[in-house]
């Protein structure tokens, strides 16, 4: 098994789910998740006063998923990861698209 660093220029963001992200095995799943993460940061900097702002809120909303996602295992890191990066995120409970 191969254990995949964070991405360089987003390891801060992915630093709370560095345990599911290290066991994807394939470069091409890694580089999709990568450009989902960068295109998700860019709709939500849309909605923020900053880089940082939104960056917060994404690092916050994945450690908040992995906490609820509790002691179950994640049988599928591509698919659990890009379901808690990429899908909307709600602020205020109106959802950001």
């Amino acid at each position: 098994m191969v254990w995949a660093s964070l991405p360089k220029g987003l390891e801060r963001l992915l630093e709370p789910v560095a345990m599911v992200w290290g066991r994807i095995e394939r470069m091409g799943a890694r580089q999709v998740l990568i450009g989902a993460v960068q295109r998700h940061l860019g709709e939500i900097r849309g909605w923020c006063d900053s880089d940082e702002a939104a960056e917060r809120l994404l690092r916050a909303r994945l450690q908040r998923r992995l906490a609820d996602q509790g002691s179950a295992h994640i049988t599928n890191p591509v698919g659990w990861l890009m379901s808690r990066a990429a899908s909307p995120v709600c602020v205020s409970g109106f959802p950001l698209r």
